[in-house]
């Protein structure tokens, strides 16, 4: 696991430390032995998703790997993160939402 860890971490440096790349010049490939079409699936989808979030990190974190939020959910900064996952030949659609605060019915 911490090997698989790290793989993505080189990737991510790799990809998000330049400027995001055009659209699908970057392939990617998972190592995967499995053959259902389901497993691979989820795979890749639990790939896309650490490849972002790690990326979310690589850019806008703080030193223990926190993002505030509030900084990241502007136009501009979803737009790059769109341009890097387009890169590798996928899309990301992030959908911002109000905060709510909850007041006790007591």
């Amino acid at each position: 696991m911490q090997e698989e860890e790290d793989n993505l971490n080189e990737i991510v440096e790799a990809i998000f430390s330049k400027p995001p790349a055009p659209p699908s010049s970057i392939c990617l490939q998972l190592d995967d032995n499995s053959s259902r079409h389901v497993e691979q699936n989820n795979l890749m989808n639990e790939f896309l998703t650490m490849f972002l979030l790690t990326g979310v990190k690589f850019l806008y974190g703080d030193a223990n790997g926190r993002v505030d939020m509030d900084l990241l959910m502007t136009s501009q900064r979803q737009q790059m993160l769109r341009e890097y996952i387009w890169s590798i030949g996928y899309d990301v659609r992030m959908d911002t939402f109000p905060q709510v605060t909850f007041t006790p019915l007591h």
